[in-house]
């Protein structure tokens, strides 16, 4: 806060006591003489400032803006008065009105490097970017060593995406001040952002050491410990973010995300509903934690919603939105591909035979990378499949939508929706007339720019519309795309090498350990327990994990060798050891995805309950594809009576096994030619709507 300086009639005696206890902390006593000497002068700028910067500091934003704003009356050219009046406005959130203070304390002193700073944290919060980052500019230019100013700016440049130059900021800002957790903090987000976790750990652990209960710094350290594999320090450091600051919803979200993830289950349903209640009652929470929780398709959309809205808050369109008719590129439409995942991740895997089998005499086809580049099979197939594949991931939000909008995408597809990677602010800048949330999230992004998603009739149906707010475009089979030519290990592991007993039934699930529940692992062990010899294999994820199973496993009468733990191996080696399992068993709220299908793909029968929202719908949607109803049940009793009676007939199974053969070859599924034909078909529609100027709407295909 800026001080004044006495003049007027007040008594000076009293106005020098005055500031000299207000500058002792001395609350009461201060404002006793401020009031004295406002009695002699009633219109005393010095008085009246003081007296509702001591307001402030009390906690009394309105009765303190009231005593600044007589202040500025009677001295409209002080630059302090302007400055204290626009913190007060700005407490009570009457942001414009502080703003236009702010201006006027710069306009009164174009030196006064704190108001440009405070002016450009206002901007900031409004999402106003670009006027945010001049103003840090403008104030290192009147003051190249403010640190405040530099570490704001690298906070600035991460929310553009330009993490390099974040991490310059931040290194400038503790070059003037190294004890700064805060900056040290940020140093540590814009690290992670760029690969460099190792040097992230330190900067979040230097941070802690000065200020132990810094939240950012162990929000940041868990998310860097985590990226490591360190799951068990990223769960106490979430914690410890959490205890030192209880209503934070998104600490809430990671914490309730990781100990699913680790399957600490004790107080788990008292969090999963806190968060839940939480989302109801309006805050801001991680959208993907809701997916695999007990919750509706109304809390999906209100938590992508409010997350979206803070996520890309002031972004500008460069592009007319798809309603707008007008001259598009000539030759072929122009589909952009957005994804941070074309490496080894199971998106690349799914979407690589869709890339090469476009129809390059209607559709273009341009790869948009906003991830790391691992220089493996998949990228390399990726990368040959798109007419031309474009590296983003160290390009700002702003440069990467003004790239894809120079290549004039009539099209623009995003694989990411809310996943991890997510760059939604690309898509806010609206880089193409039309664009599309397609497999990547199960879900709404909640955003106004995206007008359709690509779904089916199954995960989606009609009656859902109003839980999405792109419009629903329902393919005629699986929404999900598959690859027909997907490679399996040439090596098929025996039982004994895949750490499986030579005889005895295989119950499998190899579902993220986040989706797995009590509830699930209670129906599984009563298979086990009924099946004698039976096992069930499951995907390790960490020992502490694996651990935590066996233990409920023991706790309930059933012999913890009895669950196996697959290690992770390369995806073509995964998919070589798939059909060892006899049968693989779905969970809910969040079911099997790409799980699901290469099962299914190995031959291997998949029983799976419909579930109430899109994540819980997959397997379903797979099975109807391939012409396998008979798979889906409707309850959790169904579920495990059909997985029972399939394990204890042989010859039923068997009978199943042969048809799933058949369709991997004559299933709508994994026919990658059709699907294909399908998708562009949803292309020209979308795109013959905005020729004749219609706004995006509901697109439901017929079988071709």
């Amino acid at each position: 806060m800026a001080s004044g300086t006495s003049s007027g009639t007040a008594p000076d005696a009293d106005l020098r006591q005055a500031l000299a206890r207000h500058q002792a902390g001395d609350l009461a006593e201060a404002e006793r003489l401020f009031r004295r000497a406002l009695a002699a002068a009633p219109r005393h700028p010095v008085a009246l400032q003081h007296l509702g910067v001591i307001a402030l500091q009390q906690g009394r934003a309105a009765p303190g803006a009231a005593l600044l704003a007589q202040a500025a009356e009677a001295k409209p050219d002080d630059p302090g008065i302007q400055f204290n009046l626009a913190l007060a406005l700005k407490a009570l959130d009457r942001v414009d009105d502080a703003a236009a203070h702010y201006a006027r304390a710069i306009a009164l002193a174009p030196g006064f490097v704190d108001a440009h700073v405070n002016l450009a944290n206002l901007r900031r919060g409004q999402g106003r970017l670009a006027e945010a980052r001049a103003g840090y500019e403008r104030a290192l230019a009147a003051a190249p060593d403010h640190a405040g100013a530099h570490n704001n700016l690298g906070a600035l440049l991460q929310d553009l995406g330009a993490f390099e130059e974040a991490v310059v900021a931040h290194r400038r800002a503790l070059a003037i001040n190294p004890r700064n957790p805060g900056a040290l903090s940020n140093l540590g987000n814009a690290l992670v952002a760029l690969g460099r976790t190792d040097e992230a750990i330190a900067a979040f652990r230097q941070a802690l050491a000065l200020n132990p209960a810094l939240p950012h710094a162990q929000l940041g350290l868990a998310g860097a410990l985590h990226r490591q594999r360190d799951f068990d320090g990223a769960l106490a450091a979430m914690e410890a973010a959490l205890a030192a600051r209880p209503d934070h919803v998104e600490t809430l979200c990671q914490l309730v995300n990781w100990r699913q993830q680790l399957c600490r289950w004790d107080g788990l349903a008292a969090r999963q509903a806190e968060l839940v209640a939480a989302v109801e009652a309006g805050a801001i929470a991680v959208p993907f934690c809701l997916l695999s929780l007990p919750s509706t398709p109304a809390h999906h959309q209100e938590a992508a919603r409010a997350w979206m809205a803070r996520a890309v808050a002031g972004a500008e369109p460069l592009v007319t939105p798809a309603l707008a008719t007008g001259a598009r590129a000539p030759g072929a439409i122009r589909i952009g591909y957005l994804s941070s995942d074309y490496h080894e991740h199971p998106t690349a895997y799914l979407i690589a035979e869709l890339l090469e089998r476009h129809d390059r005499a209607r559709f273009a086809i341009h790869g948009y990378s906003t991830g790391p580049d691992d220089r493996g099979p998949s990228r390399a197939r990726v990368i040959a499949g798109c007419d031309a594949f474009v590296d983003l991931e160290r390009v700002a939000h702003d440069a990467a939508a003004r790239r894809i909008a120079a290549d004039r995408i009539d099209i623009l597809v995003d694989l990411n929706g809310l996943t991890q990677g997510a760059r939604p602010r690309i898509l806010a800048h609206r880089p193409a007339p039309l664009q599309v949330n397609f497999l990547g999230y199960p879900g709404t992004m909640g955003a106004g720019f995206m007008d359709y998603i690509i779904v089916d009739p199954v995960v989606a149906p009609a009656a859902d519309q109003p839980w999405f707010d792109e419009q629903l475009v329902q393919l005629p089979h699986s929404y999900q795309v598959n690859d027909s030519r997907r490679p399996v290990g040439a090596t098929r592991p025996t039982r004994a090498q895949a750490g499986l007993p030579e005889t005895g039934f295989v119950f499998c699930c190899f579902n993220s350990s986040y989706k797995l529940s009590p509830g699930f692992l209670a129906i599984w062990l009563r298979l086990l327990a009924a099946v004698p010899g039976s096992v069930l294999w499951l995907l390790e994820f960490a020992p502490s994990a694996s651990d935590a199973l066996r233990r409920a496993a023991a706790a309930a009468g059933i012999e913890p060798a009895r669950l196996v733990f697959a290690p992770s191996v390369r995806f073509p080696d995964h998919l070589a050891r798939q059909p060892l399992a006899d049968l693989c068993l779905d969970t809910l709220p969040y079911g099997g995805h790409t799980t699901a299908s290469d099962a299914l793909w190995s031959g291997v029968p998949l029983v799976t309950c419909r579930g109430a929202t899109f994540p819980g719908r997959v397997g379903a949607s797979l099975l109807t594809a391939l012409g396998l109803p008979e798979l889906i049940t409707e309850s959790l009793d169904d579920y495990a009576a059909l997985a029972l009676a399939l394990a204890r007939d042989p010859g039923r199974l068997g009978a199943l096994r042969a048809r799933l053969a058949r369709a991997r070859d004559t299933g709508a599924l994994f026919d990658c030619a059709r699907y294909t034909a399908d998708l562009e078909r949803a292309y020209l529609a979308m795109m013959a709507r905005r020729e004749a100027g219609l706004a995006p709407a509901p697109i439901t295909l017929a079988p071709a």
